[in-house]
């Protein structure tokens, strides 16, 4: 995780903003609540000792992705860059609960997808329903706070993205050799 947030936050102060036509995009995924289950201590002593070790290991993993996450804004603001900025955030499938799936399984994972059946590895809600969010400045003012209920797809982010950034996602070369069009819609609106 400190990799990704000393790489994240250099690029970020590095950036030219006086050019207005070399935005910076940054896509940042640390792989800090992935197994091997391991976290600094600190973090680890956040969470009570009488939880299961896999979920107080988890718990702590997701507060490094957190803290980073926070490093990266704190530098987005530090930079005037924030009230220019989109940030999009998404899990790319449900929490780890080994245990739901195979009884057998050395170690639950830590993740809690309640009330959602299932986890990572499965295709109940709980494996592929996750938490998301976007934040900054982008984010309209009669917006910001508010909960939308609705369905979104990973693949909507590419032309959600290319709408803000005014450029058309038509695969031209795939649509030239008889390739269908993306699956991905524009949810900006």
């Amino acid at each position: 995780g400190y990799l990704f947030n000393d790489q994240a936050v250099a690029n970020v102060m590095g950036h030219d903003t006086s050019n207005a036509s070399a935005p910076l995009f940054m896509y940042l995924a640390p792989q800090s609540s992935h197994s091997p289950l391991q976290a600094p201590q600190e973090f680890v002593e956040r969470y009570p000792a009488d939880w299961y070790l896999d979920r107080r290991l988890y718990a702590a993993m997701c507060s490094v992705w957190d803290e980073v996450l926070g490093n990266v804004t704190a530098a987005l603001k530090a930079k005037a860059m924030w009230d220019s900025s989109l940030v999009a955030f998404s899990a790319d499938n449900g929490g780890p609960v080994y245990w739901s799936i195979d009884k057998a399984w050395n170690g639950g994972g830590g993740a809690n997808n309640w009330p959602l059946l299932g986890g990572k590895a499965s295709n109940w809600e709980g494996g592929v329903r996750v938490a998301a969010f976007v934040s900054g400045g982008l984010v309209p003012a009669a917006m910001r706070g508010a909960k939308l209920e609705g369905y979104v797809h990973i693949s909507d982010w590419f032309s959600t993205f290319c709408g803000l950034a005014g450029v058309d996602p038509t695969d031209t070369s795939a649509a030239a050799h008889g390739l269908p069009p993306i699956d991905s819609l524009d949810l900006w609106p």
